[in-house]
């Protein structure tokens, strides 16, 4: 027994002699230098310590040096990449019995982390290794075979970005992370906090290949953070040389908004652009982010599809293939603000009610299209755009600085189908409208109830129209409205009165017998075009065929005050051939329609005194629509 405890103890005795002499073998050693000359030829940098290095003997054999500086590539905006107050370095004890360095761990005290992407597009992160100055031969190799950092932690540490050919500059502040590396070729993780423009986040991240990374390789890679403005998961590859990455990603927040400003790329305030959330395969690089096969979810807008996402510039930038389920643009074309905060009247897009006094005059602000810029292939379901609602569309949509232009094909608007094309211009305060339709087979009453408050046709439509207007309230974009509108329709009826009644009998429609909220005047046809002209609509050609009788009519509408002044001239072809007379020649029996929508007025004009007020205003639109046409654009 006491053998035994004289050999534990001479064991004993022995490491402890042992360590006792690679702890002066370490402080008699140049460590300075053999580190000056390892980093050099692992790194192709200089290494320069401006503090003292002392021995360590706890917790790890090794040395302690302060004042750490890992010099830059050169050209580099920052003298250094790396810095540090502190470095303690561990090193393996059988090694330092033939005098040579071999790093075992490597703990950074509060670094300092400088990457940067220069002007010519060359990361600063990229090492080159050098050839030792004595390969082979007794003395060894003095580089840094591995690096192990079990449990090592970094207390303070900082990262700064700098993109010298974008301008595009970041940093982490506050990092306080545990970093786990057994060596090199095994994985190195990392789990902690940072801080990033004032918000906290949560890190953790895996690096598969730390060896193939060092030297500007491609490595899988798995991270995840989590912050107040956004949360992100990815796991696939980086490609250190370009910053680039590639794999799957997802992202959500509460408010693009935030995150766009927390970014450094703000894009104002409003109510819209705010919950979001992608999740796709990812690429990323120097200067963009693209999602394949992604699933995209903005406020209401749920959508997927291929799109890219510009970085490198001075706002945002979308452009891709988006297939989106339903489609509501009003949140985008119009933003308000609380009443309360301003005494302000609240601007609304909702359906018209042609018993209101007349159109809003609450301010449009078309803000948010100038918080994006776009370019995208959209195909969606119902899509709605101020009052108008499409059942489906094709759209190609072009967005920039304010400006957008919506070319749809494969329009489903209202039950009928066609073409069309919608340009808003809010790159100033006056919102510049311009809308183009061609579709057939379309539900006249629905249609016209939204485009224009006119809740008195019924009917399968073909409808053309070219319009434009300018303003800056809903009153000011219709009483500007020039253009030109042509209608078709097809076994309908005009709502409000009957005029087939008024045909036979004229006194009692006129004293209101055929007037009235239930009175209907069905037809067969119903065709008109309409100049537009400072938001009045002249026609000269009106035209309605019922089954038993004609009707034409001349006369303008007034969309801005909501009133229309027209002369009614009915035929009625099965009257007239009971006494003999044949269709087509009739007696006229012409009268006056006037009036508010909400309240239209009748009045028998049979000795034509109306007819030459009316022709007058007719001739008015179309000589200012004309001249509107005919000046310099």
């Amino acid at each position: 027994m006491k053998r035994i405890w004289l050999v534990a103890a001479g064991g004993v005795a022995v490491i402890m002699a042992l360590v006792a002499a690679a702890f002066v073998l370490v402080a008699q050693l140049d460590v300075k230098g053999l580190l000056q000359t390892a980093v050099f030829e692992q790194t192709g940098r200089r290494l320069t310590i401006s503090g003292p290095v002392r021995p360590a003997f706890f917790p790890t054999l090794g040395v302690t040096a302060g004042g750490v500086a890992l010099a830059n590539a050169p050209g580099g905006a920052s003298p250094t990449l790396l810095e540090a107050d502190e470095v303690r370095i561990g090193v393996a004890v059988r090694p330092l019995l033939a005098r040579q360095l071999d790093v075992t761990a490597l703990v950074f005290v509060k670094p300092r982390l400088s990457l940067e992407i220069g002007a010519d597009g060359k990361p600063n992160w990229i090492l080159a290794p050098q050839k030792p100055a004595r390969p082979g031969g007794a003395g060894g190799d003095t580089g840094v075979r591995d690096v192990q950092l079990a449990g090592a932690r970094i207390e303070g540490g900082v990262i700064s970005y700098a993109n010298m050919k974008s301008g595009m500059r970041m940093g982490l502040q506050d990092i306080n992370a545990v970093v786990s590396l057994s060596g090199l070729d095994s994985p190195l993780g990392l789990d902690g906090t940072a801080t990033f423009n004032g918000e906290k986040l949560d890190v953790a991240a895996k690096l598969a290949a730390p060896r193939v990374a060092l030297a500007g390789g491609r490595s899988a890679i798995a991270f995840s953070f989590t912050s107040a403005p956004i949360t992100t998961k990815f796991n696939g590859v980086i490609d250190v040389r370009t910053g680039g990455l590639a794999g799957l990603f997802e992202a959500e927040g509460p408010s693009l908004r935030k995150l766009t400003a927390w970014i450094g790329a703000p894009v104002g305030e409003g109510p819209n652009l705010q919950a979001f959330k992608v999740a796709g395969r990812f690429e990323l690089g120097p200067k963009s982010a693209a999602f394949e096969n992604a699933t995209l979810k903005l406020d209401a807008i749920e959508a997927r599809g291929d799109f890219l996402v510009e970085t490198g510039r001075t706002k945002p930038a979308i452009s891709g293939r988006l297939q989106v389920a339903a489609l509501d643009l009003n949140p985008y074309l119009v933003t308000t603000q609380p009443a309360a905060a301003s005494g302000a009247p609240v601007a609304r897009i909702e359906s018209v009610d042609v018993t209101s006094p007349g159109w809003s005059r609450a301010p449009i602000d078309l803000g948010g299209l100038r918080a994006i810029d776009a370019n995208l292939d959209l195909t969606t379901g119902p899509l709605t755009a101020f009052n108008l609602k499409m059942d489906r569309a094709k759209v190609d949509l072009v967005l920039h600085e304010g400006y957008l232009a919506a070319t749809l094909s494969d329009i489903g608007l209202y039950g009928g189908a066609g073409k069309g094309r919608l340009e808003v211009d809010a790159r100033t305060s006056e919102v510049v409208l311009r809308q183009e339709l061609d579709v057939a087979g379309i539900d006249a009453a629905r249609f016209l109830a939204d485009a224009a408050g006119f809740t008195r046709l019924e009917g399968r439509s073909n409808l053309k129209l070219s319009l434009a207007s300018r303003g800056q309230d809903q009153q000011g974009l219709v009483a500007s409205t020039d253009g030109s509108v042509s209608l078709a329709l097809a076994d309908g009826a005009l709502r409000g009165v009957n005029l087939g009644g008024v045909s036979r009998t004229i006194r009692s429609a006129i004293g209101g017998g055929m007037v009235g909220p239930n009175a209907r005047t069905p037809f067969k046809t119903f065709s008109t075009t309409f100049v537009v002209s400072d938001g009045v609509a002249a026609t000269d050609d009106l035209r309605i065929r019922a089954a038993d009788s004609e009707i034409t009519a001349v006369g303008v509408i007034d969309l801005s005050q909501r009133t229309l002044d027209m002369r009614i001239r009915p035929k009625a072809d099965s009257v007239l051939s009971q006494i003999g007379i044949a269709p087509g020649a009739g007696i006229a029996a012409p009268f006056r329609a006037s009036g508010p929508w909400s309240q239209i007025s009748y009045k028998l004009d049979l000795l034509g005194a109306a007819r030459d007020t009316i022709a007058q205003q007719v001739q008015i639109v179309r000589t200012r629509a004309q001249m509107s046409r005919d000046a310099p654009k």
